[in-house]
């Protein structure tokens, strides 16, 4: 029985991180792929038929907290605006959460993370061009951050310690 419930709990916690993992990547792509994808999903009959908006785009104010780098320490550095929206196909539930008010590229997302949580059985190889999209978002962003790093890394300050 353990070796069951391990199995589902290890299973549960690899999806999770996989969900995670898409909404992060969701939230940071070019709006214009996203919003893409969603009205290719829309496209679809079976599933445009049984998607219903459970929460609407809505913007607001969300605490951003960050990690103080040397202390390690963490700490509110202010509010950011935010828009989320949810969505639902059958039980299935699909939710976003992107920087700023594009409330139709967050409806977006929103359809994207239902789409490629339900896989590609039921949305024509759809889910594949989500996580796709997710993947070129996350070598963009380890391209841009590798470039921040490259003009940062000119102005370190070596300091030699005298004993």
């Amino acid at each position: 029985m353990n070796t069951i419930t391990n199995s589902a709990n290890s299973a549960n916690s690899a999806n999770s991180t996989k969900r995670e993992r898409r909404s992060e990547l969701l939230a940071r792509a070019t709006p214009e792929l996203v919003r893409e994808l969603a009205e290719q999903a829309l496209g679809l009959t079976e599933l445009s038929k049984e998607l219903t908006v459970t929460q609407p785009p809505q913007t607001g104010l969300v605490m951003m907290q960050v990690r103080e780098p040397v202390c390690k320490e963490r700490f509110y550095l202010g509010e950011v605006v935010t828009t989320r929206a949810e969505v639902a196909l059958g039980e299935t539930r699909g939710w976003s959460m992107r920087l700023g008010s594009d409330k139709q590229t967050a409806l977006g997302a929103a359809i994207c993370d239902v789409v490629a949580e339900l896989g590609d059985a039921r949305t024509d190889g759809l889910a594949t061009e989500i996580e796709a999209l997710c993947d070129r978002t996350e070598y963009r962003l380890s391209q841009e951050s590798a470039l921040e790093w490259n003009e940062i890394a000119k102005t370190i300050v070596d300091f030699e310690e005298l004993d």
